[in-house]
């Protein structure tokens, strides 16, 4: 994981959402394994919004598997009373 940052709270519904934007590079299987990592656990959380670019890590020798830069927005549902 690159880095991580709370994201506003979401009210939808009368149900409170916490979130955050998290930002991971890997080849394009370990990204797919870290959003069915994501969507798959308990508690339920949500990927809500995503950019994905080609990543400008260069230099490393002999063939290799492309890289992603993603960002995923991800949320999740809180327990109690939204206002």
């Amino acid at each position: 994981m690159q880095s991580a940052q709370s994201l506003p709270t979401k009210v939808i519904d009368h149900v409170k959402y916490v979130g955050a934007e998290i930002e991971i590079n890997g080849s394009v299987q370990a990204v797919h394994k870290f959003i069915h990592a994501v969507e798959s656990s308990k508690p339920y959380l949500f990927v809500t919004g995503a950019v994905l670019k080609s990543s400008s890590a260069f230099g490393r020798p002999g063939p290799q598997e492309p890289i992603i830069d993603a960002q995923f927005e991800i949320f999740g549902a809180v327990q109690g009373q939204a206002p």
